[in-house]
């Protein structure tokens, strides 16, 4: 019976360590893309500064420079009909300049033209669009 105890808390000490080590990479990767984010937010503040009230553009960074600017809140989504490679869904991003309990006003920079993919949507990186404070319902629990 000692044995077995002794065995499980082995087993247990390795999960710990185990657990540490991933939580550890995983900081460092938080890191690096923290930077990456930064260094993004960077460049849209920046574009919106070139070219101000712009709509040639993508949702991130309108959405990422309104955010910046005026803060509030951010809100991420897949986008509707496109996805990368097949299988990983392409995020929209919209800015929410004010919420309540019954209701949020929000912006959120949605092509003129909409078009869909499932393997490289080259067309969402920059695009003539309209800023947009209607959403329609996105349920994330609905099985499609």
């Amino acid at each position: 019976m000692m044995r077995l105890t002794s065995n499980v808390r082995t087993i247990n000490n390795m999960r710990r360590i185990f657990h540490f080590s991933l939580a550890i990479v995983g900081l460092i990767v938080w890191g690096i893309a923290n930077f990456f984010y930064s260094f993004c937010i960077y460049l849209a503040i920046f574009g919106d500064r070139l070219i101000p009230g712009t709509t040639f553009s993508n949702c991130w960074a309108f959405s990422l420079s309104r955010w910046w600017k005026y803060g509030g809140y951010i809100a991420i989504r897949k986008s509707d009909g496109n996805k990368f490679l097949g299988f990983l869904p392409l995020p929209h991003i919209i800015w929410i300049k004010s919420i309540s309990w019954d209701h949020a006003e929000i912006e959120h920079l949605i092509p003129n033209e909409r078009k869909k993919t499932s393997w490289f949507p080259w067309y969402a990186i920059y695009f003539d669009g309209y800023i947009s404070n209607n959403e329609k319902s996105h349920k994330a629990m609905e099985v499609k």
